[in-house]
């Protein structure tokens, strides 16, 4: 069993046309920690990020996030706002990173790389909580919001907001993770739901 874990939800800049994914930017970090077990949060972490590629959000990204440009003028770039994420976290010796989907997975390597700096190495033992999902309830991979509407969990706050999202994954894990640990060979059977499958944030 794990002390805990770590839900992380990004947004990122994007644009509703052809947009290159090469030099995407995290815009806004949110986390969920939810402690031994599964079923309780026990913390939560909001930044927003200040892109240093392309500094101007498109209309889309505006609309589709509620995230202004203002909200960015103050914010710290990414190697500042990962800095204050590690600290919130702490060791995840015993905890595992989980998201909703490999987006969010794929995009921190990209940002660390982008910055150069070090992957933490938790990063890649990464529970896919969509696959997990699909799996336990016997169904197909499918959005975070069908997930609530299946299990009747209201949304609270903004879609694609981080930090809401992040809230709302983990109202979803809290009913799955400890199915997972009662599984046969669990933790190892968490480990084999993990994937870095292409999926759009």
């Amino acid at each position: 069993m794990f002390d805990g874990y770590v839900i992380v939800d990004l947004e990122a800049t994007c644009d509703r046309r052809s947009f290159d994914h090469t030099i995407r930017e995290t815009i806004e970090i949110g986390a969920v920690r939810l402690g031994r077990g599964g079923t309780e949060i026990d913390g939560t972490f909001q930044s927003f990020v200040r892109p240093t590629e392309l500094s101007l959000l498109s209309v889309y990204c505006r609309r589709l996030t509620g995230i202004t440009q203002a909200d960015l003028e103050g914010a710290p770039a990414f190697p500042q706002a990962w800095e204050r994420f590690l600290r919130w976290v702490g060791p995840l010796d015993h905890c595992r990173f989980c998201s909703w989907g490999g987006f969010d997975r794929r995009q921190l390597i990209q940002d660390c790389r982008r910055h150069r700096l070090e992957i933490p190495p938790w990063i890649e033992d990464h529970l896919d909580l969509r696959r997990l999902y699909a799996s336990i309830r016997w169904t197909r991979a499918g959005t975070m919001t069908e997930a609530l509407r299946r299990e009747k969990i209201p949304f609270e706050g903004r879609l694609h907001r981080a930090v809401d999202d992040a809230r709302a994954i983990a109202r979803i894990a809290s009913r799955i993770l400890p199915i997972l640990e009662t599984r046969p060979g669990s933790p190892e059977s968490a480990r084999a739901e993990s994937s870095g499958e292409a999926e759009v944030p």
